[in-house]
């Protein structure tokens, strides 16, 4: 994987500029590293349960996509409104899922995980979880100490409905992750060797209550006689009904 980014991080965003009548880069950087990373790949063919979302522009909905080509998938899910180019499907038009939901903890939830890590990297504009001034005072500091380019802003602006539900999607998981990577932009692909290493920092801090999370949850599992009494009083009461 860190092979993989740092050929990633070797793409030039200028030398992909278009003619914006749907966005401002083309994609064939991100395209042809989908293609190469993942091929023909399907989406149910993962070893680990594998799911992203979209955000339907047709029907101004959340698509969960659990089938169907990792490529083409993991695209979408990176479309960002009015810098990459959006993903066709079924005359369908689908974008960044962070346009309507940046932090899924709901979804994974619904999808029955037991125990739900969230990574929220989407929200280091606004405000880290236990930061005492609100939103409005942080993105006025950024603004204040950093100009922001045009990718910046639509990047914050595809985010921003999202953003304010964060609280509550944060709810939604079991432990969560803030890495501490505010001077790192979306687009800054060759800082990757920053967005590692914070990610490390912050999981090894957490990694106690990782564990102690996990095995709370694997003690209080029900046991294979509880399981098996429970079968068979289903069963009993199945057959009774009937």
């Amino acid at each position: 994987m860190v092979r993989r980014a740092r050929e990633f991080s070797r793409i030039r965003l200028a030398s992909q500029l278009t003619f914006p009548i749907q966005s401002l880069l083309s994609g064939r950087g991100l395209r042809a590293s989908l293609d190469d990373w993942f091929g023909e790949s399907e989406i149910e063919e993962t070893p680990i349960p594998y799911s992203c979302i979209t955000t339907n522009l047709s029907a101004g909905t959340v698509v969960v996509h659990r089938h169907g080509k990792l490529r083409t998938w993991t695209r979408a899910s990176s479309s960002i409104p009015g810098i990459f180019p959006p993903v066709l499907d079924k005359e369908a038009v689908h974008i960044d899922g962070g346009v309507l939901n940046n932090l899924p903890t709901d979804v994974i939830r619904e999808m029955g995980a037991g125990y739900v890590v969230a990574v929220d990297v989407g929200s280091n504009l606004v405000a880290a979880a236990d930061d005492a001034a609100g939103p409005v005072e942080q993105i006025s500091s950024v603004a204040n100490s950093v100009k922001p380019s045009i990718l910046d802003l639509l990047i914050r602006v595809s985010t921003i409905s999202s953003d304010a539900r964060a609280a509550t999607l944060r709810q939604q998981c079991d432990l969560l992750l803030l890495p501490q990577i505010y001077d790192l932009g979306l687009l800054n692909f060759r800082g990757y060797q920053l967005a590692i290493e914070s990610g490390y920092k912050t999981t090894k801090e957490k990694i106690g209550d990782l564990q102690q999370g996990v095995s709370e949850l694997w003690d209080s599992r029900p046991s294979r006689q509880d399981l098996s009494t429970r079968d068979n009083q289903d069963w009993i009461s199945e057959r009774s009904t009937r």
